[in-house]
């Protein structure tokens, strides 16, 4: 089992989930900014668990999940319970990350609701906590490591450049023809497919 598998049985196991009548409902609950106009996800859940729906509540990141978010025709017998119904109630924003798992549940019988505006109209990226459009993140706090300094004491001397393409040789074939290319750093001189050292 992946590692995703194993969230996603985790998140039903924390969270038991008994199917109704019309089977399971999800509600998309997060503190997702509304594109329109939003729903209480909790009246939602109530409105359809009179309905015969079992509900379960998801985050954007648990929505992510392709073993979370299952349509009726993709679930696994000893898996998490498939979900029947999505509801989307914060008008036209959406966890970009999710796109590729609700194209899968979509493709696997299952059917959403959206509330509030245009669905998929604004795609949002998580980022430490809240969330933004991908043109207004933030630069990443984290520093940023070079993965080589050549200003610093282990300065490549003595390494060979692997290749490049002013290093070619013109009684090469495989030279001639161009594919040797881009530049390398490494201890030991690259071979050509004539078996010739590229220095």
């Amino acid at each position: 089992m992946s590692a995703r598998s194993f969230e996603a049985a985790d998140i039903f196991r924390t969270t038991p989930v008994v199917a109704g009548k019309k089977g399971v409902a999800a509600i998309l609950r997060d503190n997702l900014p509304v594109d329109g106009f939003a729903s209480s996800p909790d009246r939602l859940g109530k409105w359809l668990s009179d309905a015969g729906y079992g509900v379960v509540y998801l985050t954007g990141a648990q929505l992510a999940n392709r073993f979370v978010l299952r349509g009726p025709r993709g679930a696994a017998d000893d898996g998490p319970p498939p979900i029947n119904l999505l509801v989307l109630p914060y008008g036209g924003t959406f966890p970009a990350a999710a796109n590729r798992s609700m194209q899968n549940f979509l493709r696997h019988g299952g059917t959403f609701l959206s509330t509030g505006g245009y669905a998929f109209d604004t795609l949002l990226v998580q980022y430490e906590g809240k969330w933004y459009k991908p043109k207004d993140l933030p630069p990443p706090t984290t520093p940023i490591l070079p993965l080589m300094d050549f200003n610093a004491e282990g300065s490549p001397t003595g390494w060979d450049r692997g290749s490049d393409p002013r290093a070619r040789h013109r009684s090469c074939p495989s030279c001639r023809a161009g594919r040797v290319r881009g530049r390398r750093w490494s201890s030991r001189p690259t071979r050509c497919a004539r078996g010739r050292r590229h220095r």
